[in-house]
């Protein structure tokens, strides 16, 4: 990350590498993935990490900056034409200078699409920019002093905790691949989205104190404190609530799975693929509870350097 420019400054890699622990939540959320695979997923973790930290949130940015980055990183995430070829440089309209974001991205992006149909891809593109547009409309709430309520925010959470496009990312790590009719299915979807809804609500309640340090109003423990005049306490018991109700919607749907599949015809090999992904979703929550509760990433300054 420092040779490509996204980290610099005296020890700020160091510090970095302390304090988010990408490769350990890779390990965590992806066992099943080793040598270059487990590199790819934690190199693109580390990305994420590197724009949460200088997108988003309040911060000394030039007005106007989060939108141009994440632009010219949508514009570069494109399918490629074959279904095994790196995917092609292709966007829309010329790029202005690209950013270390763009670099990285675009490299990151290529390995990603590697040996993965266009179905799979077109699908990781759509979540990958999905993700990335979260970045400038916070970025805008921040500018503008807007607070969101409750379900607005927790729709825009379910998407800006980036869960999805690395749910894509444990087929391409794992080496399968999920027929497109069952990843369309209205049943899937739902799975998908209440496992990172629940992954949201924990890195919420774990991170409350570091964004509240940084005056980031988007946490859920923080907007039940400010609308529903809550304390501390009782935002975190409510919080918790919320977790244990979507935690138990998710283990009923994904017991019902091999009874959903069936109407699908699915072939041995895609019935395993399903398997496969489904278990991959619970352990990404799993391990990215673990992570959340290991992690220096929610520490407070004074706690990091103590």
């Amino acid at each position: 990350m420092r040779d490509d420019g996204l980290v610099s400054g005296p020890g700020a890699l160091e510090a970095f590498l302390r304090t988010v622990d990408h490769i350990g939540l890779a390990s965590l959320t992806y066992p099943y993935a080793v040598g270059a695979a487990l590199d790819l997923a934690s190199d693109t973790l580390g990305l994420a990490f590197v724009m949460d930290d200088q997108l988003s949130g309040p911060g000394e940015r030039a007005p106007g900056l989060v939108a141009r980055i994440i632009e010219d990183m949508t514009a570069v995430t494109r399918p490629a034409q074959g279904t095994s070829a790196p995917a092609a440089p292709a966007w829309s309209r010329p790029l202005r200078r690209p950013t270390p974001f763009v670099r990285v991205w675009l490299r990151l992006w290529q390995e990603l699409c590697e040996g993965m149909t266009h179905d799979w891809q077109a699908r990781s593109a759509r979540n990958w920019a999905d993700f990335f547009a979260t970045f400038p409309l916070e970025d805008h709430n921040h500018r503008n002093g807007i607070i969101l309520d409750i379900d607005s925010y927790r729709a825009l959470r379910c998407i800006s905790v980036g869960v999805e496009p690395f749910l894509d990312m444990a087929e391409r790590v794992g080496g399968f691949e999920v027929p497109a009719r069952v990843q369309d299915s209205a049943w899937m979807r739902r799975l998908r989205y209440t496992a990172s809804d629940v992954i949201a609500v924990v890195n919420d309640v774990h991170g409350v104190e570091r964004e509240e340090s940084h005056r980031d109003t988007h946490n859920l423990v923080l907007l039940l404190e400010h609308h529903g005049k809550l304390r501390r306490d009782e935002a975190i018991d409510e919080a918790v609530r919320i977790f244990d109700r979507q935690l138990a919607d998710f283990t009923s749907l994904y017991a019902q799975v091999p009874r959903l599949c069936a109407p699908l015809d699915l072939t041995g090999r895609e019935r395993d693929a399903v398997a496969r992904f489904t278990e991959a979703l619970g352990t990404w929550i799993s391990g990215s509870y673990a992570w959340s509760v290991g992690t220096n990433r929610y520490a407070l300054p004074a706690a990091q350097s103590a």
